[in-house]
């Protein structure tokens, strides 16, 4: 969480330009991770971290020029280490309600989470469940973003129990 305040407070500093939030669709790539902890029908507790490539897309729509609403996509490919080592696919849809101090923002987050593990073409467990987090980024007045985001869905498919955590860091482009 502390790399979330030195970021925003760098973020501030930073900002050349200031312009309102526009309303418009956005696209970004960056690096995705996540740590989770699994108990499955009663076996002690794995532990695994994955590592990967993530993509997301918002549409964004402006509510003033301090708040926005925008409801997300997002998606990573990451390979797990610790006790489970196999490849993973990470997804998430929710809403965000932005608070925006000219060129950045804070908000919190709502959304779905799934997780897919697989074992070659095989998916070997599928969880999927509701999740909060908190983002904050960039947007210059040309389109450019970058978004922070820290999340932890909290993932329970029947006999599975998921405690997760995520943090991304996309870099992208507004169309407006």
């Amino acid at each position: 969480m502390k790399w979330m305040i030195y970021s925003l407070v760098l973020l501030l500093m930073t900002k050349a330009v200031l312009a309102d939030p526009q309303n418009g669709f956005s696209f970004a790539i960056g690096s995705a991770y996540h740590d989770a902890h699994v108990s499955i029908n009663g076996v002690p507790q794995q532990h695994y971290k994955g590592p990967g490539l993530g993509i997301g897309g918002d549409a964004q729509f402006v509510v003033n020029e301090h708040w926005s609403v925008n409801p997300f996509l997002q998606a990573a490919a990451e390979y797990a280490t610790g006790d489970l080592r196999t490849h993973l696919f990470n997804s998430q849809g929710g809403l965000e309600i932005r608070r925006w101090w000219g060129n950045v923002y804070v908000s919190p987050m709502l959304d779905e989470s799934a997780e897919q593990l697989y074992k070659g073409a095989t998916i070997t467990r599928a969880t999927f469940g509701p999740g909060v987090g908190l983002a904050t980024g960039w947007e210059s007045s040309h389109g450019w973003l970058v978004r922070l985001q820290a999340d932890a869905p909290e993932i329970l498919y029947f006999s599975a129990n998921q405690r997760r955590a995520g943090a991304w860091l996309l870099v992208g482009y507004r169309w407006r």
